[in-house]
């Protein structure tokens, strides 16, 4: 996919390991509240068609959230996700969200389902003004070994078509709810600045220094 809006790459290695980048452009849309939409599963779960069942199974683990949400691809077994979830604020106003799998006892694997194992997935939020309105820049990546057999043609047909249906169906929404909630972006401000623009000591290793 090349298009204006939105550009997709996939490159698979092996017979599970899909790995994707897209970059896309929300023209108008402002970057907290496309935030807001996409961390809050509530609200994830009124936009986003790709993904089901969206929760928070555990919080403050290791300084991460523990998300599990569930995938429902035609044909085949629907897979599932539980994956470690962190946020940081980075001193240019970006916003970076990076997920890996995780295990968790509240939320064990379902013989229902195959249990995807996220090598690493990541998003960054951007923000530019064009003539004064604002232009929200995404940027996603995902490395995964989806497990099992899935057929050829199947990946080939969604891999490239999802993620311009995803973040298309982020864009609307966030555009209807900043124009529905005016103050969205402020209060989402306050809480980057408070909860995620501190150093994490998760982020560093305990060094021994002996003398």
């Amino acid at each position: 996919v090349d298009r204006k809006d939105i550009k997709v790459s996939k490159i698979m290695f092996g017979p599970g390991l899909i790995c994707l980048r897209a970059w896309a452009t929300f023209p108008g849309v402002d970057m907290n509240t496309t935030f807001h939409m996409f961390y809050e599963v509530e609200e994830r779960g009124k936009w986003d068609k790709n993904f089901n069942n969206c929760r928070v199974v555990a919080k403050d683990v290791q300084g991460c959230d523990l998300v599990y949400c569930l995938m429902k691809i035609p044909t085949v077994t629907p897979r599932d996700f539980l994956q470690y979830r962190r946020v940081r604020v980075n001193d240019d106003g970006s916003i970076c969200i990076v997920l890996r799998s995780a295990e968790h006892p509240n939320a064990p694997e379902d013989h229902r389902y195959i249990r995807v194992d996220n090598k690493i997935s990541g998003y960054v939020f951007r923000e530019s003004y064009v003539n004064g309105q604002p232009v929200m820049q995404l940027f996603l990546m995902s490395c995964s070994d989806v497990k099992g057999m899935i057929p050829k043609w199947i990946i080939n047909m969604l891999a490239p078509k999802k993620p311009g249906e995803w973040t298309e169906s982020l864009r609307k929404a966030a555009l209807e709810h900043q124009t529905l909630y005016p103050n969205r972006r402020e209060e989402v401000a306050a809480r980057l600045r408070g909860e995620f623009a501190e150093e994490n000591p998760y982020d560093y290793e305990i060094e021994t220094v002996q003398i």
